[in-house]
């Protein structure tokens, strides 16, 4: 909670699935917390959908990846190599660290032998936590935005140059305005006990 310059200094990562018809996970219902409700229709077979990874930093973000496929460790590993690495200390500065959730391909003994031999320094993540990653306040956005005003997509093309124009557009202060948020994500998150917080 104490950490200042430290917390410009994390690179923040999370994937998430986007359907034509909606966020993954809100298919049948879904609506941002800041506007009314809204409702979607949604076709029998949900009609397609994109995998999608990004990372933030306090200096710079990744381009979103689009994962073809059951992504395993050695196409993690590629990812990393190719949109992470070259850009972690432009992101987070000399000492950058960097936060993935804890699923299995990201915890796998191949890629922490990645992460040593590259000495990357791997922030250790509590499960389930994901009201401490500002990447679910920026996909908020990003789902705001893509499926505003009950929009729905055509076809995979149509939502991956959507996702791709939203992103590029994205303000770097808006991720930096959620970087001076995390004092106050960790102070809520002890106040309540490690239980669900505002974020």
């Amino acid at each position: 909670m104490s950490w200042t310059t430290e917390w410009t200094s994390i690179i923040f990562s999370d994937e998430k699935r986007f359907n034509l018809d909606g966020p993954d996970g809100f298919q049948y219902y879904w609506h941002f917390l800041k506007q009314k409700e809204q409702y979607y229709s949604t076709r029998q077979q949900g009609g397609g959908s994109l995998m999608v990874w990004l990372a933030v930093g306090f200096g710079g973000r990744s381009s979103l990846v689009f994962i073809k496929g059951r992504q395993n460790q050695k196409d993690y590993i590629q990812q990393l190599e190719t949109e992470l690495l070259p850009y972690g200390s432009d992101w987070g500065g000399e000492n950058w660290i960097y936060q993935q959730d804890g699923a299995s391909i990201h915890t796998a003994q191949r890629v922490k032998k990645w992460f040593d031999d590259n000495n990357v320094q791997v922030l250790p993540w509590p499960a389930k936590s994901p009201d401490l990653n500002i990447v679910e306040n920026v996909w908020a956005t990003l789902v705001e935005r893509v499926y505003g005003q009950g929009r729905q997509y055509g076809n995979v093309k149509e939502l991956h140059e959507s996702l791709d124009s939203v992103w590029n557009a994205f303000c770097q202060k808006d991720i930096q305005n959620l970087y001076d948020s995390m004092p106050n994500r960790v102070f809520e998150l002890i106040q309540a006990g490690g239980k669900k917080t505002s974020y």
